[in-house]
């Protein structure tokens, strides 16, 4: 079982029925086209840039807010700004351009996250994620499938990787964010680099899913922990854990009631059964997403919704 490490550990805080055939005219029974497929990459990618450069994450923090409402949907070319909106303590679909708060700023090791899906390495794994958007796989082999592959490109989870931690102090050293493909090419990551790709390949893979950050207990010690959640033709969400198997196909209402995982709990059949029961998370405060909500132009509806006027920042490039 890894050791556990908290990063956050000094912070507080109706489709109509088809028209009848023309009788004189032989009809002719044509099946209709699949639905496309929405896939994240589809959206349109901005510049990351500054966004990986930026360690004190001043862009965002400091941004103005939206003059009014008319520009977080307007796409007048003369306002070619990046709406963002700050999200914490909840499920958050990520996209192109999110940036999530490590803990740098609060004397933590882990930078700033930023999800460029411009990177060639994390492309080249949601690639393989997409071949399994397919309406012939089940929903619990396209996760079975991401569980894998995800595991295969992250082979050091240790968090005293060497690896792992070089790569952690250069970018805090320089007060550079780090983007999601380094991991990668490194092959390293632990809990929150596992739930981060996760979630990214089950979005590839045609599941709809969320990134969670949780307080996690078993056998009786309270952790940081991060999941990806992935959503069933019922609505339920299950918990999808590449990192610890004791969380891993459980429902998440299951994990979050008092005394956590049962052995008679329902969940998702895996290569690797639970090392204990009575395991549980409580989803935690922290961190703060930064989301972007405008200017992608993707097909997935943007995550979190927007519900409120509250929290948004505009993003402007620096004018020439």
């Amino acid at each position: 079982m890894p050791i556990w490490f908290n990063p956050f550990a000094s912070l507080v805080r109706s489709e109509k029925p088809p028209p009848p055939p023309v009788p004189s005219v032989p009809s002719v029974t044509v099946p209709p086209a699949p639905a496309p497929l929405a896939s994240v990459t589809q959206a349109g990618l901005f510049d990351t840039s500054a966004l990986v450069t930026d360690g004190p994450l001043v862009q965002l923090r400091q941004a103005a807010p939206p003059v009014n409402v008319s520009e977080l949907s307007t796409n007048d070319p003369r306002n070619n700004g990046v709406v963002y909106k700050s999200v914490s303590g909840r499920g958050v679909r990520l996209n192109h351009g999110a940036v999530i708060e490590g803990s740098v700023d609060f004397g933590g090791l882990q930078p700033n996250y930023v999800i460029d899906l411009k990177h060639p390495r994390l492309q080249r794994l949601l690639g393989a994620a997409r071949s399994l958007n397919a309406p012939t796989l089940s929903f619990e082999h396209r996760i079975r499938e991401v569980v894998d592959l995800v595991q295969r490109t992250l082979t050091q989870g240790a968090y005293d990787a060497p690896g792992y931690l070089h790569l952690l102090n250069t970018n805090r050293s320089t007060r550079t964010n780090i983007t999601l493909g380094d991991y990668l090419t490194q092959g390293v990551g632990v809990c929150r680099e596992n739930a981060l790709l996760t979630h990214l390949a089950l979005l590839e893979a045609g599941v709809d899913s969320e990134y969670l950050y949780c307080s996690a207990t078993q056998g009786g010690i309270a952790e940081d922990h991060a999941v990806a959640l992935a959503v069933d033709e019922q609505g339920r969400k299950v918990v999808v854990d590449s990192y610890n198997r004791n969380f891993h196909g459980f429902f998440l209402d299951d994990l979050l009631r008092a005394g956590g995982s049962q052995a008679t709990d329902q969940r998702l059949r895996a290569r690797k059964q639970p090392s204990m029961f009575g395991c549980a998370l409580t989803v935690a405060a922290y961190p703060v997403y930064w989301i972007p909500v405008r200017a992608l132009l993707a097909p997935l509806p943007p995550m979190p919704p927007i519900d409120d006027l509250r929290d948004f920042r505009v993003v402007r490039p620096a004018i020439s």
